[in-house]
């Protein structure tokens, strides 16, 4: 990677590493075995991403200004793969995602999502620009390579706007030590930043749920086949997630994910016994938040399960909970969207929805379909339906695109826009020619909106432009 100015000091620096560290000879097969364990479970994740689109997302054109926040801000580059060969690739992937991870639990500090800042893997990058395209004030930098059961990285902190090179260090350390090289890099960050921390917040961000590789590859590989939302995959999700369970009884993550498998039978009807499925969701979720309170996963599950009990002031107070544990996840911001967009909020949802796309703005697409939910029903279906083909623009099969395209065909209606109407029908009924409207009635009907006549205008809509029952 060669970077053009500002950011020449630091492009020095990684340079003049990168030829020391091209004299080392690569790991035996068995180190390599290892170093994958230690980001197999990211591994698992992308997998999972590029199996869904054909290119890299693309930017969101409806994401907000992307002015400074009232915060330090910060980007991290993809860790170059000093190696050279496929498996330190992934290596040095996971590594990214891991500095990523850590730095994002430092309260009072923005950082943005790995895949908003992956984008810039394997290009010529000019510092400036990624500030400004991101809007940080920081970009962290590095390099990483393992080698004979070593793990040997570099780091350089630098101003985006001017290239000022703040900060610079290097680890060679055992690859067991790669969760301490994670929390040096944090704890050098923070301090270079002037983040003053108390006793209790330096404890959230070193902390870790689980330091059992295995685990984690195992968990990662299981929330990769959940996101599918289909009925055997998210089978297999279950029994993936159980599995790093029984690696680590203290890893609370896969715990609460069983039990939104359990959820999702229960709400896409894919269970036989409905009553059952939800019974057991909360059972798993109040297990995960009783192995570890501080892991926003339980309380994620909880306050989904709150909402279809109706009790929409409990599911709001366990998604601000997961803002609190990780307020700079996208998906804990974008979970306040969805549990405010229940409560018939949908103001005060689409601002956490833009927070959410603000921090990765090459969002999940369940994140979009939500935050397109919650424009529609707000009654600013122009600014919906561009949110909604987004998620088409990344996903073309399953329930997700499905829900899309009925969203737009019903903004499209509110509009009056009869021609367009007529195009998408036509589309849908292609792609999904075993449609039933009564069907859809049935799972509309499920969804917790504290005023059920926002389904039923939904449904109605649908029925007048003639999808069959």
């Amino acid at each position: 990677k060669v970077l053009s100015q500002p950011g020449a000091a630091a492009h020095r620096v990684v340079a003049a590493k990168r030829r020391v560290a091209g004299r080392w000879r690569l790991a035996v097969a068995a180190v390599a075995g290892v170093a994958l364990l230690a980001v197999g479970g990211f591994l698992g994740w992308n997998a999972y991403r590029q199996s869904l689109t054909e290119s890299p997302p693309p930017a969101l054109d409806i994401r907000p200004a992307l002015e400074l926040p009232d915060r330090p801000s910060i980007a991290v580059l993809p860790f170059d793969n000093l190696g050279g060969d496929p498996q330190g690739e992934k290596f040095s992937d996971g590594f990214t995602e891991s500095v990523i991870t850590s730095l994002a639990k430092v309260p009072r500090l923005f950082v943005i999502a790995r895949n908003s800042s992956s984008v810039y893997k394997g290009k010529a990058v000019n510092i400036s620009q990624v500030g400004r395209e991101l809007g940080v004030k920081y970009v962290l930098e590095g390099s990483v390579q393992r080698a004979d059961g070593r793990l040997r990285v570099s780091a350089q902190l630098i101003e985006a706007a001017t290239g000022r090179h703040l900060w610079a260090d290097s680890w060679d350390r055992e690859l067991k030590d790669f969760f301490a090289v994670m929390d040096d890099i944090t704890r050098n960050v923070v301090t270079e930043l002037r983040i003053k921390l108390t006793r209790g917040e330096s404890f959230r961000y070193s902390m870790r749920e689980t330091r059992n590789f295995e685990a984690m590859e195992t968990f990662w590989k299981g929330v990769g086949l959940r996101i599918r939302f289909r009925k055997d995959h998210n089978l297999t999700a279950r029994e993936t997630f159980l599995k790093a369970m029984q690696m680590d009884p203290g890893f609370a993550r896969p715990i609460a994910l069983v039990g939104f498998t359990h959820l999702d039978e229960f709400r896409f009807g894919w269970s036989k016994d409905r009553a059952q499925s939800f019974k057991l969701a909360e059972e798993w979720a109040r297990r995960a938040i009783a192995t570890n309170d501080a892991s926003f996963a339980g309380h994620w599950v909880l306050g989904e399960i709150h909402a279809y009990k109706r009790q929409y002031q409990l599911a709001i107070a366990e998604s601000q909970r997961t803002v609190e544990l990780e307020p700079n996840n996208t998906i804990t911001h974008a979970l306040l969207g969805r549990s405010l967009t229940y409560a018939g909020r949908p103001q005060e949802a689409m601002a956490s929805f833009k927070i959410s796309i603000r921090i990765n703005p090459f969002s999940e697409t369940f994140v979009l379909n939500n935050f397109g939910q919650a424009t529609h029903l707000a009654g600013r279906y122009e600014e919906a339906i561009p949110i909604f083909r987004k998620v088409l623009e990344r996903l073309k099969t399953g329930v997700v695109p499905r829900q899309a395209r009925l969203w737009i065909i019903a903004g499209l209606m509110e509009l009056g826009r009869k021609e367009e109407v007529r195009a998408e029908v036509e589309k849908f009924i292609a792609l999904f020619p075993e449609f039933s409207l009564r069907r859809e009635a049935e799972l509309a009907k499920r969804e917790p909106f504290k005023d059920p006549a926002v389904m039923e205008r939904h449904i109605e809509l649908l029925r007048q432009v003639g999808l069959s029952e």
